[in-house]
């Protein structure tokens, strides 16, 4: 046999494990289908576990690698899971013969929320003004009778509170959310729109746009004293696995110090040290360590976001400065043990890192 004979039969392996997938993924339909007659949890980590195990066992009797037999069978059931979270969306249908309007439905979140309501059953509209071309239907939100029931904001979070502060003057009928990653730029606007009497409430999704699978993933959503809008988007997100958090506006900006503000500046100036420090990346990562390596793929794709956006977060959040300046501080100190051969105290930093995720982890 020559080479080319031999890759063929590979060739006809890969189709008949991808045969396999398929015929796996019609089951999930199935299973997905039974679970919401019976009224079934989508995730049932028992069954996962045994799932594992039992590939891992496989692999061990077959002499292959159990690591990557596991890598495998995370991604089929993560695959899985995914299916039945959007059959179980599609099948609630809780936006039947109800419409919605995403403002920046264009953007990357944007057009998530579009998705996403789409395929809870709204007929979903856009405004937007990057739809500029004559095939894409975009509305004037600002001329619009805003005839609606879930008005989504999803503008760059500069703009979010004029948007609210214009759309309280017009005062709609429907639930308004907004999706900005920070609150307390748009205090001003949600008070308006609570001042009219409008239903107001303002959510996080605490992941990207690319996300498919809820599960693991977390729904921050802001209590504004308005109960309506908070029991009408805690039902808009009831049929996913999403975990829903509810906060006031004042504590999600402190914490967004640290969860976003916090770890985009070390990302940020982990890199900006290596734009600066002369030595060629390819190199560094020729020789790299694991632990380089991990922060080098984090620092990568915070400086591949959006840059503008990255900023807003660092300079429009009022709680958002001590953090920056905590790690300044953590620096300066750490230099300073360094500088004065103060072994001990550097240890004690590191084992107080040690004791505070064993607790987090409690």
């Amino acid at each position: 046999m020559d080479l080319e004979e031999i890759r063929k039969k590979i060739s006809n392996l890969d189709d008949q494990i991808i045969d396999l997938i398929a015929r796996r993924e019609a089951i999930v339909n199935e299973v997905s289908q039974y679970k919401i007659q019976e009224g079934i949890p989508i995730r049932d980590f028992t069954r996962e576990k045994k799932v594992i195990n039992r590939a891992r066992e496989k692999a061990d009797q077959l002499s292959l690698n159990a690591n990557m037999i596991e890598s495998v069978m995370q991604l089929l059931i993560k695959s899985s899971l995914s299916k039945q979270e959007k059959i179980r969306v599609t099948s609630k249908n809780i936006g039947r013969d109800r419409r919605a309007l995403v403002i920046g439905g264009k953007g990357k979140m944007g057009v998530w929320m579009d998705e996403f309501l789409t395929s809870q059953g709204y007929e979903v509209f856009i405004s937007d003004l990057n739809a500029l071309n004559e095939e894409d239907e975009s509305i004037d939100w600002a001329q619009d009778p805003l005839d609606y029931d879930i008005i989504v904001v999803a503008t760059p979070l500069s703009k979010t509170g004029d948007v609210l502060l214009e759309l309280a003057k017009l005062k709609p009928r429907g639930l308004i959310i907004d999706i900005a990653s920070l609150k307390s730029p748009l205090r001003k606007g949600l008070g308006e729109l609570k001042k009219v009497g409008c239903k107001v409430t303002s959510i996080h999704p605490m992941f990207g746009p690319d996300t498919r699978l809820l599960s693991h993933k977390h729904l921050v959503l802001i209590d504004l004293g308005d109960t309506r809008a908070l029991t009408e988007v805690t039902e808009l997100f009831s049929s996913t696995m999403v975990d829903m958090v509810v906060m006031s506006l004042d504590e999600h900006d402190k914490v967004m110090g640290y969860i976003l503000g916090l770890s985009h500046i070390i990302n940020i100036a982990f890199m900006d040290v290596l734009v600066n420090s002369g030595e060629h990346l390819q190199n560094l990562k020729n020789i790299s360590s694991t632990s380089f390596n991990a922060q080098l793929n984090v620092a990568t794709r915070v400086t591949q976001d959006n840059p503008d956006l990255y900023f807003e977060i660092q300079a429009l959040n009022e709680f958002g400065r001590h953090p920056v300046n905590e790690i300044v501080a953590s620096l300066n100190n750490i230099c300073k043990l360094i500088d004065e051969d103060e072994k001990e105290g550097f240890v004690n930093i590191m084992l107080k890192g040690r004791v505070y995720k064993n607790k987090v982890a409690l």
